[in-house]
């Protein structure tokens, strides 16, 4: 091969390097977004007489900068702290409803225990009989104010899970679209990976991490299939499933996934995320 071509395979894997870098810049404050790196070797050199001269430089792949366990690790952490801050969240409402001096219980139950003791103490007195009627009916009165809060919690509780339910349908469509514009990349560029989507497909299974608990399989051809519990699939390649909540009785629900090989109850399986926290709750 000429000098000149050795010189120019250097200049445009040189070009393809700076490239590389005012990418990772741009993107510096994107969600989601890998750093990238040129991979390079030596082109196969020429056996000219009696040795073999160089060719020059060529890139192989630009790969993103990526660990496959630290990324499974942070989906675990996020899941696991979401479930953790919305059971905490919703435990916290009633307990300091419960537990307030003001709006609890308490001073309500004592003060009624009280006025029994007086007219125990006073069987004849009017007026003991009429503070522990008053009494009376100022604990009836707090047992119905809670009752109510208790019936509004449930309901926030209700709306709270379709919320998620709404977005977690969201991100496995997401999800699976990206799968298969990957798989379509990937035969388009010979097996090379596309980073960015990667990226993004990343970034959307680590948002479903927050709603609920996923274990995801790398795939050979650049998907990815994701499950729940263990083993539904909520992605499976470009095919994606639906959960749905359907409330048995007061306050409980179950939780089905419809996929391709039918409808399953996981209501049992759903840990993690915001999901597992409140049907925890």
């Amino acid at each position: 091969m000429p000098i000149q071509s050795t010189a120019i395979s250097g200049l445009l894997t040189a070009q393809r390097g700076l490239t590389v870098t005012a990418h990772n810049i741009s993107n510096v404050n994107t969600p989601g977004y890998s750093r990238q790196e040129i991979d390079i070797s030596a082109r196969e050199a020429s056996f000219l007489g009696s040795s073999f001269v160089g060719n020059g430089v060529e890139v192989n792949s630009i790969n993103r900068v990526h660990d496959l366990f630290l990324t499974n690790q942070l989906r675990s952490s996020v899941s696991a702290e979401q479930e953790a801050d919305t059971f905490l969240f919703m435990a916290s409402r009633i307990d300091s409803m419960l537990a307030n001096e003001s709006t609890g219980l308490t001073v309500s139950l004592q003060n009624f225990f009280n006025s029994l003791q007086d007219v125990s103490d006073q069987p004849s007195s009017i007026a003991a009989r009429q503070v522990m009627l008053s009494e009376a009916e100022s604990l009836a009165s707090r047992f119905q104010f809670l009752d109510q809060r208790l019936v509004d919690l449930s309901t926030e509780v209700r709306t709270q899970l379709g919320n998620d339910i709404r977005d977690v349908n969201t991100l496995i469509t997401g999800i699976s679209d990206m799968n298969d514009q990957i798989v379509k990349a990937m035969g388009q560029a010979g097996g090379q990976p596309p980073n960015d989507l990667l990226d993004k497909r990343d970034k959307l299974i680590e948002d479903l991490s927050a709603y609920i608990g996923v274990n995801v399989v790398e795939q050979f051809d650049g998907s990815s299939n994701v499950f729940v519990g263990n083993g539904q699939p909520l992605v499976l390649g470009s095919t994606s499933s639906r959960i749905n909540a359907s409330e048995s009785y007061s306050g409980h629900f179950d939780i089905s996934l419809t996929s391709a090989f039918g409808t399953a109850d996981i209501t049992d399986h759903v840990k993690g995320g915001s999901m597992g926290g409140t049907l925890d709750f």
